[in-house]
């Protein structure tokens, strides 16, 4: 199969459907299927066959969108590049992956970029196809997307077009996304949720809006844009709704056509959950659970009644195609199902992935059989000869109110210390949260060596919180 027939397909149904919009800029099905195949094409007069690894390094817009689904078309296989990462890891994802070619809208061609072929899409010369140009059927591999690199060198995780309609199939059922209309685009796409924006919104024959990335720098305006775009449907991160809930007033008479928000690639902060479901109660929200390596794999609906009671949300139960069991001796979750990545790219070189994937997530059932994630096993550290894991630290501490957010790490000396690295919701509240206070609610050997104080705690490009960087922060 070729997910990229999702479009043609919709486009001969349903030819005047905007399925893209961007400010002032507006893409039906007809008018996208006709870029589709032009650039496709064109693209293989360039000498690109099925196989070919094609980097689409362009900023979130709709001409990237057009070029992913181009190179698809043909049988290629497509690598998006964040334009804003650093060019080391550029070089490294391209040599990686033996890129035949590179799309950028980039005059002058990198350094980073030299074993490739440079294309700029602003001087691509458009040819008509012939009667008998198809896409190409008998292709496997669809997209490789290279995860953050946080524990090491970036992992190229190769997804079949396969994987990618199970995904799709799987989210439009979970979150009844035929209900929505008009959905904001926000997440990069390098960034595996990207699917849910790229593929399901599609195929669900809604609008893909794309949300203004400056307006991440003024979060108080985030609910006007949602307001006059006439959005129903929005999937993002943890970080924005935060944002969006300490910044801007959430009125529900603004917001009244919001109703869905979907939530992943982090841990979700309760309090501010309860804040927006508080705020917007007609809208439906979902924890959604699932690595680059198994997207979708399980989520939660959220329940209004249960938020007080709990510390973090569930990340509930298996969606319909995945399979998921608990590893007896450490409680690692693991998964498989129709929608988990065909094996790890390396060196020009697939390493084929079977059975089920071990997440790296700890986890436990509920007295609900909901699956309830409890941290990282790659962060539990021994102390004073007992096994810990960050996660119940940072539990306890998020318990007082004060606290918005906060990260625990072992310092790498030969006597390794507790260190809590804390955010406030406002100043002046350090009183509050001291190994004192800290004493009533943790056992001795649990308790942090020492408190710091940040203003936000440092992020990776995909919002994970930058352990390293606490490392280099404490040492420094």
């Amino acid at each position: 199969m070729n997910i990229s027939n999702l479009i043609i397909t919709i486009a001969d149904k349903n030819p005047n459907l905007v399925l893209f919009e961007q400010g002032e800029s507006k893409v039906t099905a007809k008018e996208f299927k006709k870029k589709i195949l032009e650039i496709g094409f064109t693209l293989t007069k360039y000498g690109l066959v099925p196989g070919d690894k094609v980097c689409i390094h362009l900023d979130r817009c709709i001409d990237a969108v057009v070029y992913i689904y181009a190179v698809l078309y043909i049988g290629c296989i497509y690598i998006p590049l964040d334009i804003n990462e650093a060019e080391e890891r550029l070089e490294f994802i391209v040599n990686d992956v033996d890129a035949k070619l590179i799309i950028t809208s980039l005059e002058t061609k990198e350094k980073w970029a030299k074993n490739s072929d440079w294309l700029n899409i602003n001087k691509i010369k458009l040819r008509h196809p012939t009667k008998d140009f198809i896409s190409c059927l008998n292709v496997s591999l669809a997209a490789i997307l290279y995860t953050s690199g946080s524990t090491g060198r970036p992992k190229g995780v190769a997804i079949s077009h396969k994987a990618i309609y199970s995904t799709v199939v799987t989210q439009s059922e979970a979150f009844d996304t035929f209900s929505l209309s008009r959905v904001a685009s926000l997440t990069p796409f390098s960034f595996a949720l990207s699917l849910f924006d790229l593929f399901t919104v599609s195929y669900s024959e809604a609008t893909l809006v794309f949300f203004p990335q400056n307006l991440l720098s003024s979060p108080n305006k985030i609910s006007n844009w949602l307001s006059i775009n006439n959005i129903n449907g929005w999937c993002t991160v943890p970080t924005v709704l935060i944002l969006w809930s300490e910044w801007c007033s959430i009125d529900q008479n603004i917001l009244i056509k919001l109703q869905t928000v979907i939530f992943a690639g982090e841990v979700m902060n309760v309090s501010t959950l309860h804040k927006l479901i508080s705020s917007i109660p007609h809208t439906t929200f979902y924890n959604l659970y699932g690595s680059t390596e198994v997207n979708a794999s399980c989520y939660w609906k959220v329940c209004r009644n249960r938020l007080p009671s709990l510390t973090y949300p569930p990340i509930g139960k298996p969606t319909s195609k995945c399979n998921l069991k608990v590893d007896e001796f450490n409680s690692e979750l693991l998964v498989r199902g129709d929608s988990m990545f065909a094996g790890y790219w390396n060196n020009n070189t697939l390493t084929p992935h079977e059975g089920f994937f071990r997440t790296g997530d700890i986890v436990e059932l509920n007295e609900l059989d909901e699956y309830v994630c409890k941290g990282r096993v790659s962060r539990m550290f021994k102390h004073f000869g007992y096994r810990i894991h960050p996660f119940e630290i940072e539990t306890c501490i998020l318990s007082f109110s004060e606290v918005q957010e906060c990260c625990v790490i072992q310092s790498k000396e030969k006597l390794p210390k507790i260190i809590a690295f804390i955010v406030l919701k406002k100043e002046g509240a350090e009183r509050s949260i001291s190994r004192m206070n800290l004493k009533t609610k943790l056992p001795k050997y649990m308790l942090p060596d020492q408190i710091v104080y940040l203003p936000k705690l440092p992020r990776l490009n995909n919002r994970k919180i930058a352990i390293q960087k606490l490392h280099e922060l404490y040492n420094n």
